[in-house]
């Protein structure tokens, strides 16, 4: 069992928080269709994936995902600050051309 957090791209920058390996997610990977991918951090980097988590796959929630990035999550936003797996937030149609 991980604990995760569905975020939305650019929810590493707006904290400023730097990814010490790979990329953030990207525009079309919150829609549906888009590809499903993953940012680790680096604690489950270092235990699961021995340290070389890119581009390797892990299964959340069912569904297969490539991991992209890497993450020092050390922030205190409470979400996300005991995630160890983030996956971009998926919008619907509806939500994304009526936002509230």
């Amino acid at each position: 069992m991980l604990r995760g957090a569905e975020v939305t791209a650019g929810f590493f920058r707006l904290l400023g928080v730097r990814l010490s390996t790979g990329r953030d997610f990207v525009g079309d990977e919150g829609d549906a269709a888009g590809a499903r991918v993953a940012i680790v951090s680096a604690r489950f980097a270092r235990a699961v994936a021995a340290g070389s988590a890119l581009d390797q796959t892990i299964t959340v929630n069912g569904i297969p995902r490539v991991i992209v990035g890497c993450c020092r999550v050390r922030h205190s936003s409470r979400c996300c600050k005991n995630a160890d797996v983030f996956i971009p937030i998926q919008l619907g149609d509806q939500r994304r051309t009526n936002p509230v």
